[in-house]
C-alpha cells in the first residue's frame, strides 16, 4: 500500500492554500478589489487630467482673442493692470 496521495494531501496542507487563492483572493481581491481600483482611475485620476487640459485649452481660447499683435493694446492693458494693483494696494 502506497502513502503517496496521503502524502501529497498534507504536504499541500489539504490544499487550503490553492482553494483561499482561487476563491477568497481570486474572487474577492481580484474581482471587486480591482474593479474598485478600474473606477477610482477612470474617475478621479482620469477627470483631474482632463479637466486640467480642459481648463488650460479655455484659458488659451480667451487668451488667444486678447492677443491681437498691437503693441498699443498690450500697452494699455498693462497700464490697466499697474493702475488697479496700486488702487487696490494703496486702499487695502
Amino acid at each position: 500500500m502506497t502513502y503517496r496521495p496521503l502524502y501529497q494531501l498534507t504536504m499541500r496542507k489539504y490544499y487550503m492554500d490553492d482553494l483561499y487563492e482561487r476563491f477568497i483572493v481570486g474572487q474577492v481581491f481580484y474581482r471587486y478589489g480591482a474593479g474598485l481600483l478600474d473606477w477610482f482611475d477612470k474617475v478621479f485620476v482620469d477627470g483631474v487630467s482632463d479637466n486640467i487640459g480642459w481648463f488650460g485649452r479655455n484659458i488659451g481660447r480667451g487668451i488667444a482673442h486678447v492677443q491681437n499683435g498691437q503693441v498699443q493694446a498690450y500697452g494699455s492693458v498693462f497700464t490697466a493692470g499697474a493702475v488697479i494693483i496700486l488702487l487696490v494696494y494703496l486702499i487695502w
